[in-house]
């Protein structure tokens, strides 16, 4: 193993961690952004 590989690993496995853990409320309020968006958007329709 490189000196690079060995301090990417740990940096790798800290952003998968966060990942896991933050993953759900990230994608919560991703979705409801963009649900919000597209009720933005048809209500410019109207």
């Amino acid at each position: 193993m490189s000196e690079q590989t060995l301090t990417f690993v740990p940096k790798l496995i800290v952003i998968a961690l966060v990942l896991v853990i933050m993953g759900a409320s990230m994608m919560g309020l991703v979705a409801d952004f963009t649900t919000q968006i597209f009720d933005e958007i048809a209500g410019l329709g109207r």
